[in-house]
Formats: C-alpha cells, sequence, structure tokens
C-alpha cells in the first residue's frame, strides 16, 4: 500500500507486532540512508528491550494515511524526518509547547489512539554546540534552510543566545521571510534577522565571510537526496568559524570537508543524530540510551 517500500515495512511491523514486540520507526523520504534504525536497533539489543525499529519510506501526499495504517496496526511511536517535520503537525492530537511554538516536530507517541508531537532535535542541535558557543555568540551567523530543520535551529539559537546578526540563506524568499517573521517572536535578545537569495552573490558572500557560525538545514549533500551543497558559498568560509552541518550520511559531507580546508572548526550532524535519539529513545522507553556504545557502532558503519 502507497509504495512497494511502505508494504514491506508493514509487513514487517505487522510480524513485530504479532510477535509481542514494541515496534518504532521513522518517517521520510528519502529515508533508507537513515542511521536512526541502527542506532535504536542497536540500543535496544544492548538494553534488552523487546522491540524493533523499522523505516518507512513516505511522502507528504500520503502522510496522514500511513499515520492512520501504523497506528491501527499498534506502533507504539515513530521519528519524522524531511520533509515531513511541519506537514505531520495538522495529523496529531496534542503537541508539546516547545514543537508547537518551531512548527516542527520529529517525534511522536501513540498511546490511548492520540498521536502526540515532540521535537527533541532542539537538545540534539544544541548539546555539540556548546563547547564552541562561548567565544562565538556575540558573533554574527549564516543558516543555510527554511524548512523544519532550520527553523528548530533558529528556535534554538535565538531562545538560548545572543547574536549581533542572524542571515538565512534559502532559494525561496518567500518561505525564508516567512520564516524570519515568526523568529522575531522567539529572540531572546536583540538579534538583527534578514534573508539572502542563493543568487545573490553580493549579499550571501559578505555574510558568509563574517559570520563566526555557519549551519547547514538543508539536505544538499545528503546521500541519496541527488544534489550536492553549492561550492560557491564554501568558497566564503575561513579560519575562525564553525561549520556546522545537520547531515551526517556521509560523516564528511562537501560541506564539512571545504570548511576543514579552509581552516574552520566544524561539527557533524552525527553528534546532533545521537542525542536527540537519546531523547527519543528516553522519551519512548524510559530508559537510558548507552551512546558511546551506539556512537562506536554508527561510526564504523560510517
Amino acid at each position: 500500500m502507497i509504495n512497494e517500500q511502505f508494504t514491506q515495512s508493514l509487513k514487517q511491523l505487522k510480524t513485530a507486532i504479532k510477535s509481542g514486540k514494541k515496534v518504532y520507526g521513522i518517517f521520510g523520504s528519502p529515508i533508507l540512508h537513515s542511521l536512526s534504525p541502527l542506532m535504536h536497533n542497536e540500543a535496544f539489543a544492548i538494553k534488552k528491550l523487546n522491540a524493533h525499529y523499522i523505516p518507512f519510506e513516505i511522502g507528504k501526499s500520503n502522510l496522514k494515511a500511513a499515520l492512520q495504517i501504523v497506528q491501527g496496526e499498534g506502533i507504539s511511536g515513530s521519528n519524522i524526518t524531511l520533509p515531513l517535520k511541519q506537514a505531520v503537525i495538522e495529523y496529531l492530537d496534542d503537541i508539546t509547547p516547545d514543537a508547537r511554538r518551531i512548527g516542527a516536530v520529529n517525534t511522536v507517541t501513540f498511546k490511548d489512539d492520540k498521536i502526540k508531537g515532540y521535537n527533541t532535535d532542539i537538545d540534539g542541535f544544541i548539546a555539540p554546540l556548546k563547547k564552541y558557543i562561548e567565544p562565538i555568540q556575540y558573533e554574527n551567523v549564516t543558516v543555510f534552510g527554511g524548512g523544519g530543520a532550520a527553523r528548530t535551529v533558529l528556535y534554538a539559537l535565538l531562545s538560548n543566545y545572543r547574536f549581533p546578526h542572524l542571515t538565512v540563506i534559502t532559494r525561496n524568499p518567500a518561505r525564508g521571510n516567512a520564516l524570519l517573521d515568526e523568529a522575531e517572536t522567539w529572540r531572546k535578545h536583540q538579534t538583527v534577522l534578514e534573508w539572502a537569495g542563493f543568487d545573490d552573490v553580493s549579499r550571501y558572500s559578505e555574510v558568509i565571510w563574517d559570520s563566526r557560525l555557519i549551519i547547514n538545514c538543508t539536505p544538499l549533500g545528503m546521500q541519496g537526496y541527488g544534489e550536492e551543497f553549492p561550492g560557491k558559498f564554501v568558497r566564503f568560509f575561513r579560519p575562525g568559524q564553525v561549520a556546522y552541518d545537520l547531515i551526517y550520511t556521509p560523516i564528511k559531507t562537501l560541506f564539512i570537508s571545504e570548511a576543514e580546508k579552509r581552516g574552520a572548526l566544524t561539527i557533524s550532524g552525527l553528534d546532533m543524530l545521537i542525542v536527540q535519539g537519546a531523547k527519543t529513545f528516553k522519551l519512548w522507553t524510559g530508559k537510558v540510551m548507552p551512546v558511546e556504545n551506539i556512537r562506536e557502532i554508527l561510526i564504523e558503519k560510517l
């Protein structure tokens, strides 16, 4: 039903439920590159939990039907990834205040015939940044992207830290400016918020060069996505910057490798994946994820 991959995943779900397992999953497209199934299934095994985690290939047009199907089969929880983090909200029965304010959900629970949404990406994003933040939090920031990941990043930055200037670079000006309008309400301190376009070289070259923190919240460069992060942007990376790519497959994206070549410090999306995964694991199971074991397993896989 819906597509062949979803049909196969649904069979796995039914088999696991019949065997007495609790089942969790991840919805998104593309999805087969995701390390979340490996991460959670290894964590279930280490903690000796009778549970299984399955990837579901789903686009926006079939999301509502897919949620209803897996809910009817008895799934316990799911992660939500690109491009569904905003779209899923209209199909939820409840949502945490942070996730509602951001307008992005990456985790749901299915309980008592209700679907509830959470955002564990906030903690996932902030944790790897903490050791770098002190010398750069009073400097400028550039964020690439205007979707659910970018919303979470802007919310986390503006509600926790002080930056004089933050620029969002997107292909779509309407989407970028709409995001900035919402971000105005998230500011704890006075930060100037502006937008720049992918083709506005005079603008984006200046803001990238002047930024101490640069974050890729787009899927550009992700394995299976089919489009690389534009080389025209990385030309303006320099020493003293921190370059943070939310992508983790491959572990060294063009964004990361070019930033390293130009002397910038880098943060891989793997760090964010593990922290948000640990938060999700605790939410679903009440148990602490064996983070160091999981990190070794994922690095070996990558």
